[in-house]
């Protein structure tokens, strides 16, 4: 504390000299006799006093008072997370600093730690010195994850006086980035928050688990499946990972693996013995130098075996389900039979369609759910649908996961099912993973042209060979459409690669190739031409048909050659279904050449065309790639589907040929099928021999949609349906589409949201008076017991469970929500009943949440150091403050405080007051004669002595 005077206009007090000759001057001119009187000094006193205030107040004199401000109130909001380990010494040090400079200028101070939960660890105290101890050896809270937001929220009510800051000292990573949410409503309070970024590096090397992927189809008991484990190293380097099912390693679960750096799988092979939930967890352990964070090595999640068994099949002409409905039957399905045209008989509702595990349209078309009636405001050329039941099943496939399957039908040449006019434009269409259109297969095109010596004669209408050669393959090319290929060889004693495969749309590329031909002297050799071809068709994808054009002058007579080129030509067609054409100029049709040319494409399933005459030959060539359109329906012959996706689930159990074209084909035929298209993401199972699908299917929103182009009721799938083979497949794709999940309609709706530790439970349904809900979660504990968490009560002594309540659902809330939290590794079963108001359940809500670790120790998520930095200088604007600059050197953080307040007294009004006071009093020692008080003590006292009163 101080005092000082202060004058606003200190010049004036020179006045006091010529004050001072006024009151002196007339004095000391008076006799002695007269000046020393008793009146005359007092006066001149007085005097003397009231012209120094005056000269006092004419100067605006001022008392000022300096006092500490003890108002000031900062808190230190410390992050002391898991994430803060590696930072704890520099964290630390800046709190030292801060609480160095506070002791110095007389702060009141508090620490506030905090992790997910938060220690009031030092109160706020004036008395700083000790506070930096007292922070070290404070309780810590929950430091697993960090929740900034709670703790600015919790810190806000600590103060108790409007000079307030809190200083958030923290590596900026959060569990649920929920911070800039509550900063604002905290300086509308006019608390400011200034922000300490502590960085919290880990070492470069790091191996973390980012997920796992489940078989994406229903998988059946003891059946082999794959479980994969995503994870990204740093670096390269060894590691053992371990699978876990329900708790136990299960068996050829534990695998050493070599890292490398990047994103990379590792896939196991498992199967399942029971039904029910699996709680499945990867672990992965390796030496620490390799890996600097362990909190991110476990993963887990959950695959549930349920029993899906309901089935319904509806069909347009009574009696055609009979075969599926037995085969299904004799699987232990549960199969109901609707003829479409009983209306009154479908689901009427998606509740009504949600108690089937999945939909059969057997021989359904579009129309079949549509009639043209008036009443319906239709017409004879724009039918209505009359019962949106196609909308219904899509809701239940794409909404909730429910199956659907759909087989072909129809009467001679004309579909009923896949119908293509039928399906134009309609949801139904929209729902299968094939369309029902006009379509030409992409073709993979490689022409070997004969630059031999002999094909420099000159022969055709005045023409060389060659010269009608390079014609022949442009008449090829502008037959091709923009979704073909083309490649060019040409053959002498070698061959030469003159245009590698090339998309149609590159013309000019193309026709300046053909062009570049020229003749060469030398022979003529064919098997590694064609070889050659081959494996350049054998590479090519997107195409669903593959052929090879050789166009020359005579093939070889020489045996030796003639059986490599023609193995070669057997092998690619068996193998790959790559066909062979060859093209004779200049040769007779029942010439040797020919024959031998004929034997070739024999091989290869392909025309011979042996030509003089040059129109002639262009309109072969034009005809030899005049690729027919699919038909809509196509039943010339019995074929063996082929098999273009032997991998998947199924194609289990269903034998395959056994060498040469056979192997990659079914054992059992169909006499016909529906032509259609696959859409681009469908997966499909089986082709015919050029591409057309017969059995596709594709993940549709929630669920999966299956299409097999064939009829079921034993029209072109008799031979199939009584084959075992034929059976096991059918089997295997119902079974593949059921639902993963449980679609079962429930009057308990829930949602569940919420980020990486937090949760909330919405309930959206109305109780009944007197129902009410009751909650539970379960896990399962590291000893091994299952633990039970009370979803209607708050939990107690939260600091070390993986899993509380918050917020509980109660008859407060109308049974409607709950907060709670889990933080736990593991499956958590999360389960709802409804009591009515006899208290007896009358429905139930299952459902299942996973955790693996907090969102901090993603790698993929967190940001660089700058990154992280500006994200907290943002905060600290946001909440009315500022980023420290310097850590070193955190003064800032003082900058906004009034330290010490003035307090300001003008005696100008006293000073008046006295001046008059005392100019009375010196009128009246001028006037009158007055005693000082020591005399008339005196004299009281000698006339008491002498007995006078």
């Amino acid at each position: 504390m101080g005092l000082s005077i202060h004058f606003s206009h200190p010049w004036l007090l020179f006045l006091l000299i010529p004050a001072a000759a006024i009151i002196l001057i007339p004095h000391f001119t008076l006799k002695k006799k007269y000046r020393r009187t008793r009146n005359r000094i007092v006066a001149m006193v007085l005097e003397s006093i009231i012209l120094t205030l005056a000269v006092f107040m004419l100067a605006g004199m001022t008392f000022v008072t300096t006092l500490n401000n003890n108002q000031n109130q900062i808190i230190l909001l410390v992050d002391v997370s898991d994430t803060q380990e590696k930072a704890q010494e520099n964290r630390d040090e800046l709190v030292a600093r801060i609480l160095n400079n506070a002791e110095n200028d007389g702060y009141n101070v508090g620490i506030v730690t905090f992790g997910f939960t938060q220690e009031y660890a030092v109160p706020l105290t004036g008395d700083v010195n000790g506070v930096y101890q007292r922070y070290l050896r404070a309780n810590k809270p929950d430091t697993s994850a960090t929740d900034i937001a709670a703790a600015l929220n919790y810190t806000k009510d600590l103060f108790t006086s409007d000079a307030a800051k809190i200083v958030l000292i923290t590596d900026g990573k959060e569990t649920d980035e929920k911070a800039e949410s509550v900063i604002r409503a905290i300086s509308v309070r006019g608390i400011s928050v200034d922000v300490a970024y502590v960085p919290s590096e880990y070492g470069q090397n790091e191996i973390q688990l980012t997920g796992i992927e489940l078989p994406d189809y229903h998988v059946n008991l003891n059946e082999q499946c794959s479980v994969s484990l995503n994870l990204q190293s740093s670096a390269a380097a060894d590691a053992v990972i371990t699978l876990y099912d329900n708790g136990e390693k299960v068996a050829d679960g534990e695998r050493t693996v070599s890292l490398t750096e990047g994103v990379q799988k590792i896939t196991f092979t498992s199967s399942f013995a029971e039904k029910g939930l699996h709680e499945l967890t990867f672990k992965v352990a390796a030496q620490e130098k390799d890996d600097t964070i362990q909190f991110n090595n476990v993963y887990s999640t959950y695959l549930n075996l349920e029993v899906f068994d309901k089935i319904l099949i509806l069909e347009s002409t009574s009696g055609q389900s009979g075969n599926i409905e037995s085969l299904l039957g004799g699987a232990d399905y549960k199969v109901t039979i609707v003829n479409v045209e009983n209306k009154d008989l479908l689901p009427a509702s998606i509740d009504a369609l949600r108690e089937y595990d999945q939909v059969i349209l057997n021989n359904i078309a579009s129309s079949d759910f549509r009639e043209n009636n008036p009443a319906y405001g239709s017409s004879a050329n724009e039918p209505r649908y009359i019962y949106p039941f196609v909308d219904l099943l899509y809701s239940y496939v794409y909404d909730y996961g429910g199956g659907l399957l759909t087989t072909g039908g129809g009467e001679g040449e004309i579909a009923h099912a896949y119908n293509r006019q039928d399906l134009y434009g309609t949801t139904l269409q929209e729902l299968l993973p094939v369309q029902a259109v006009k379509y030409t297969p992409p073709l993979g095109l490689v022409i070997i042209i004969d630059r031999s010596g002999s094909m420099a004669n000159v022969g055709m209408d005045g023409k060389t060979a060659l010269e009608w050669a390079r014609s022949g393959a442009v008449t090829c090319l502008d037959n091709m459409t923009e979704r073909d290929y083309i490649g060019i060889l040409t053959l002498d004693l070698d061959y030469n690669t003159v245009l590698t495969m090339t998309p149609c749309t590159q013309q000019a590329k193309i026709r300046t190739a053909i062009n570049s031909i020229d003749e060469a002297n030398g022979g003529t050799s064919y098997p590694e031409a064609i070889d050659r071809a081959g494996r350049m068709l054998k590479a090519l994808e997107n195409v669903d048909k593959r052929h090879i054009i050789l166009i020359s002058d005579g093939m070889a007579y020489s045996e030796t050659e003639r059986k490599i080129y023609e193995a070669s030509i057997k092998n690619f067609y068996e193998n790959d279904k790559i066909t062979f054409s060859a093209v004779g100029i200049g040769i007779a049709e029942n010439s040797r050449e020919a024959e031998i040319m004929k034997s070739a494409a024999d091989l290869g399933h392909g025309r011979v065309h042996a030509v003089t005459d040059g129109d002639k030959f262009i309109k072969e060539m034009r005809d030899e790639l005049n690729v027919k359109d699919i038909k809509e329906v196509n039943f010339d012959e019995p074929f063996a589907p082929l098999i273009s996706n032997a991998l998947s689930p199924v194609m289990k159990g269903v034998e395959r040929g056994e060498e040469g074209a056979a192997l990659k084909h079914m054992t059992v035929t169909l006499g016909g099928f529906y032509g259609v298209k696959a859409k681009s993401s469908a997966d499909v199972i089986l082709t015919t021999d050029y591409g057309a699908p017969i059995y596709a299917q594709w993940k549709f929103g929630n669920g999966m949609v299956g299409s097999f182009m064939c009829d079921v009721y034993g029209n072109w799938s008799g031979e199939f349906l009584n084959n075992v083979n034929g059976k096991q497949f059918l089997s295997n794709l119902v079974f593949n589409l059921m639902p993963l999940n449980n679609i079962r309609p429930n009057d308990i709706n829930v949602e569940i949201n919420g980020g990486n530790y937090m949760n909330q439970l919405s309930v959206y349904t109305t109780l009944p008076t007197g129902s009410y809900l009751r909650g539970k979660i379960e896990y399962t504990a590291s000893a091994g017991q299952t633990v039970t968490v009370d979803m209607n009560e708050i939990t107690e002594n939260v600091k070390d469970k993986p899993c509380y309540v918050v917020s509980p659902l109660s008859a407060q809330n109308n049974y409607t929500r709950s907060n709670f939290v889990i933080k736990g590794n593991g499956v958590y079963k999360i389960t709802l009943t409804k009591y009515n108001s006899s208290d007896e359940a009358v429905g139930e809500y299952v459902t299942y949440k996973e955790f693996s670790y907090s969102k901090e120790y993603d790698v993929n998520a967190a940001t660089d150091g700058q990154a992280l930095s500006d994200k907290l200088a943002a905060l600290a604007e946001a909440g009315d403050g500022k980023l420290i600059a310097d850590n070193e050197a955190p003064w800032e953080i003082f900058e906004d405080f009034v330290v010490l307040f003035s307090r300001v007294y003008d005696p100008r009004l006293l000073f008046a007051i006295i001046s008059i006071v005392l100019f009375l009093m010196c009128v009246a020692v001028r006037k009158f004669k007055f005693k000082w008080p020591h005399e008339i003590i005196r004299e009281h006292r000698e006339k008491k002595r002498n007995g006078k009163k």
